[in-house]
């Protein structure tokens, strides 16, 4: 790459087309379906009555 360049010739605007469409390489469905799948939507959530008990044999394990 030159340390200078001289653009005092230059003329703006040369390659400016206000009608260019660009495509950009990123491959990304257009139109993303409105209906999203969620197969466990409004399937009650239940949580386990010694939940936050704490598990001795669990950490026993962990250790060996």
């Amino acid at each position: 790459m030159k340390s200078e360049y001289n653009f005092s010739k230059a003329e703006q605007g040369k390659f400016y087309h206000p009608d260019a469409t660009f495509h950009y390489p990123i491959y990304v469905e257009p139109n993303p379906s409105p209906t999203k799948h969620y197969p466990l939507r409004g399937m009650p959530i239940t949580i386990a009555a010694d939940f936050d008990e704490p598990m001795p044999e669990l950490w026993d394990a962990l250790e060996k």
